[in-house]
């Protein structure tokens, strides 16, 4: 369902959640996206699209991002930066 509705309406950070609170969760590396990617049995998401799916899929958005300042934490509330 996840999948379904990021492909018909873009990301959207009012409906994701995490660590940090409310955003879209991006990485560098694919192997840390990796590690929050959940199976799809059966290749639900892609019904009539994925022809020869068999067993579990994860599914992971390969996305250009322009962004502003970031904040190193180790907390999600006090940047490392300026305290």
């Amino acid at each position: 369902d996840t999948v379904k509705k990021i492909l018909s309406d873009g990301l959207n950070e009012r409906f994701s959640g995490g660590l940090f609170g409310h955003g879209s969760y991006l990485a560098e590396d694919p192997a840390k996206s990796d590690q929050y990617a959940t199976p799809d049995a059966g290749c639900r998401a892609l019904a009539g699209h994925a022809e020869g799916c068999e067993g579990d899929v994860c599914y992971m958005f390969l996305c250009r991002t322009v962004l502003g300042w970031f904040v190193q934490t180790m907390d999600g509330e006090t940047s490392l930066q300026n305290g």
